[in-house]
């Protein structure tokens, strides 16, 4: 079902979704949406669904940490994925340069995480991008 955006009102339209206008956010939402997925957690760690090795170690919990990383780290991790031979205009958008950031965030290997299954490389991944995307307010 279409709306038209010009009449959507939270107040005379209950009945349509929240997201039915794109420049309001339902009253209930004080936030974006966006924003509500990546938020400082208590628990950083992540269970993933097959053990993975570390340092010689079998993992089966991740913990991913922004706080870890420094600014040093990020232009590193763009060196990197450049050597790689990443040459994406927007390096933020890379899916190397995001695994290997969140590797620096977890302290171990981007190379260690290339053995995750696409969904836990989803769960790693996901976070990463919406922090390198948003900023701090």
């Amino acid at each position: 079902m279409l709306y038209d955006f010009k009449e959507y009102s939270p107040q005379k339209h209950e009945d349509k979704p929240y997201y039915a206008n794109p420049r309001k956010y339902h009253p209930k939402h004080k936030a974006s949406p966006l924003k509500s997925l990546y938020h400082k957690r208590e628990d950083n760690e992540m269970e993933i669904s097959k053990p993975i090795t570390v340092n010689g170690q079998e993992v089966t919990k991740l913990e991913l940490d922004f706080d870890k990383i420094t600014g040093r780290d990020l232009v590193q991790s763009e060196v990197e994925t450049r050597a790689k031979g990443d040459s994406s205009p927007a390096i933020f958008l890379s899916m190397k340069f995001q695994m290997i950031v969140a590797a620096k965030a977890m302290g171990v290997k981007s190379e260690d995480l290339l053995g995750l299954s696409a969904s836990d490389c989803k769960k790693i991944i996901a976070p990463t991008a919406l922090f390198l995307v948003s900023y701090a307010s």
